[in-house]
C-alpha cells in the first residue's frame, strides 16, 4: 500500500476536478463521538493518492487511542451499543466509501455494520473493526487523487480531486434496496436488586434487522445501466430492558411449604384447644394456696411456634 503523502493544498496540477463528494449528518451535542469523528477526518484530510496505489482508512486513523485524540463514545459490540474508544469513526468510513463510490475508484475492501446506522441508508455503510473490517480503494486513475474532509458543527464531508475523465452527459446514482426484514424478538431483560420493582429502564432500542443490496445507476447516451455493488446482512436485535429487583418476594421452596404446613396446623390446634379448669378447694378444708406456676404450666403446653 505505501505511505500516502499529505498535503496542505491539493496539488493544482491535475488534481483541479472534483471527481466525488458525499457529506452525512451527525449529532453534534455528543461531544466525545463529535471529536472522533473530526480527528478521523483530520487525519485522512490532505491525503494524496497516486495512481495504482491503495488507501486504507484503518492505517490512515489508527491507532484508536486517547494519545491519539479519540475519545470513549458509543459504538456496536456484539449486538449491543457500547462505549469504546473512537466509537463513531465508522461515519467517517462510511462517508468517504460515498464520495469514493462517486468518484468510481475501485473498492478493494469494504464491510457492513453489524447493525443497521443512521446516518446512511442500508448497505451504503462501510464499517471499521481492529484489522478485518476496512475500507480499502485503489486509485485506478492515470493522475493522483486528493482528498478533502472535514467534520464540523453536525455535519462531516469528503471531495475527491483528481482529473475528470468522464463524459459531460453521464450521470451516475446510486439506491438502496431492502429485500428482506428480520423483526427483533423478545426483549431482553435483566434485574437489578439494588432497585425497586417499580424501575423499568430502556437501556437499548430494539434494531430492525434485514438484507439489502445497493445498485448503480449509470445514465450515458441515453442508456441506463444498473449493476450491484454489494449486498449487506444487518442482524436483528431485541430490546434491552433493565427492571428492578430489591423488594421481590421469591416463590417458596419445597421446605418453605412444609414449613408453612405445620405452623397452619399449629395454629389450629391452639385455637381449637379448651383451657384446663383449676380444681377448687373443699370448703371443709383448709384453704389451699393455688400453685404459682399454673399460667405458666397451661402456656408450655401449647405448640411453640
Amino acid at each position: 500500500m505505501g505511505t500516502h503523502q499529505k498535503e496542505t493544498e491539493k496539488p493544482a496540477r491535475r488534481c483541479k476536478d472534483k471527481i466525488g463528494s458525499f457529506s452525512t449528518q451527525y449529532n453534534a451535542g455528543n461531544i466525545s463521538r463529535s471529536k472522533n469523528v473530526a480527528n478521523a477526518a483530520r487525519l485522512i484530510n490532505g491525503t494524496v493518492i497516486y495512481p495504482g496505489e491503495t488507501f486504507s482508512v484503518h492505517d490512515a486513523i489508527s491507532p484508536m487511542t486517547e494519545d491519539n485524540g479519540y475519545y470513549a463514545a458509543p459504538s456496536y459490540s456484539n449486538g449491543q451499543v457500547v462505549d469504546s474508544i473512537g466509537g463513531g469513526v465508522c461515519q467517517v468510513s462510511t462517508t468517504l466509501y460515498n464520495a469514493v463510490l462517486r468518484a468510481e475508484l475501485k473498492v478493494v475492501q469494504r464491510s457492513p455494520h453489524s447493525m443497521v446506522v443512521t446516518y446512511v441508508s442500508p448497505s451504503m455503510d462501510a464499517a471499521i473493526a481492529g484489522d478485518y473490517k476496512d475500507l480499502k480503494f485503489r486509485n485506478n486513475t492515470e493522475v493522483p487523487i486528493y482528498i478533502q474532509g472535514e467534520a464540523y458543527d453536525g455535519t462531516i464531508y469528503f471531495n475527491i480531486y483528481g482529473e475528470e475523465t468522464r463524459s459531460s452527459d453521464r450521470t451516475v446514482t446510486f439506491q438502496s434496496e431492502t429485500i428482506e426484514t428480520m423483526e427483533p424478538g423478545a426483549d431482553k431483560v435483566t434485574y437489578d436488586k439494588t432497585k425497586p420493582s417499580s424501575y423499568v429502564s430502556v437501556t437499548q432500542e430494539a434494531h430492525t434487522g434485514c438484507k439489502a443490496v445497493l445498485w448503480k445507476i449509470v445514465t450515458e447516451n441515453g442508456e441506463t445501466k444498473k449493476t450491484q455493488v454489494n449486498s449487506s446482512t444487518y442482524k436483528a436485535e431485541p430490546r434491552y430492558v433493565t427492571k428492578g429487583a430489591a423488594d421481590a418476594t421469591p416463590a417458596p421452596s419445597g421446605k418453605d411449604k412444609d414449613k408453612d404446613k405445620e405452623q397452619k396446623a399449629a395454629d389450629k390446634a391452639k385455637k381449637t384447644a379448651k383451657p384446663t379448669a383449676t380444681p377448687k378447694a373443699k370448703e371443709t378444708a383448709a384453704p389451699t394456696k393455688a400453685p404459682e406456676n399454673t399460667e405458666k404450666a397451661q402456656t408450655t403446653a401449647e405448640p411453640e411456634e
